[in-house]
């Protein structure tokens, strides 16, 4: 496809192309459902905290497949927005549980030197790691389901209040009702639940201009839990020193 005929696609499609080239950030909010699932990976002991963050990591790995996931080397980078991230978000986690997977064989790692200006380091799953795992059953758990975003997409900060907390009791209720959702093609009828889900997915804006929606799983790994997410304004990849 040439740039022209890229322009002439609506906006939204623009969006989504680009959209689907992006690396992944990384969350940690994805876990095996069995804590033991790696344990025949035998890999050496680290700190407690960097093993939990290496689980963590596996996982995302898996779940991105051929995808990469974007990480920051920059330890300032890790004081920021902790409301969103779980206690193994840190620079002592995260760096050493990458580059030991990394040199294990089961990452393929793009390191950033120190003072890049470009693009954050990133890493994604190994053949090997995607073939031996592929079978792990897995589950998404984020940390906080209302993120406010700023104009560039970056998540910032807020202070509850009554609304947040109706909103989180909301999304709370839809998520219960989706992880008892079976879909598929050929069903002669539809779930009980999916009309009212999907007006407010798909059509009831949230103040700001954020919309519910749900998050995505990338086969074949089988998740225990779907979930929704409130935000505000659209992802993108951070540009910042690595």
């Amino acid at each position: 496809m040439n740039d022209e005929e890229f322009l002439a696609l609506h906006p939204l499609v623009r969006q989504m192309i680009r959209e689907g080239a992006r690396d992944r950030a990384l969350t940690l909010n994805w876990a095996p459902v069995d804590c033991d699932a790696y344990d025949y990976l035998k890999l050496p002991d680290l700190s407690p905290l960097a093993m939990k963050a290496r689980t963590q990591i596996i996982t995302e790995a898996l779940i991105a497949g051929k995808r990469s996931v974007s990480y920051s080397r920059r330890r300032s980078y890790y004081g920021e927005n902790q409301r969103y991230y779980r206690e193994t978000y840190t620079y002592r986690a995260i760096v050493p549980a990458v580059d030991q997977l990394a040199a294990e064989g089961l990452l393929e790692h793009d390191k950033m030197p120190p003072g890049h200006r470009g693009f954050q380091s990133r890493f994604r799953a190994s053949p090997d790691l995607l073939g031996e795992l592929a079978a792990v059953r897995v589950r998404y758990k984020p940390l906080e389901v209302i993120i406010l975003r700023d104009l560039e997409g970056n998540p910032v900060d807020y202070r509850d209040t009554r609304e947040t907390r109706q909103m989180r009791k909301r999304l709370a209720t839809l998520n219960e009702a989706l992880v008892g959702q079976k879909i598929g093609a050929g069903m002669k009828s539809p779930c009980r639940f999916a009309p009212r889900i999907c007006a407010i997915l798909f059509r009831e804006p949230v103040r700001s201009q954020g919309l519910w929606r749900p998050e995505r799983l990338a086969p074949p790994h089988r998740a225990s839990s779907v979930g929704c997410v409130a935000t505000r304004g659209r992802e993108a990849r951070k540009r910042e020193p690595s």
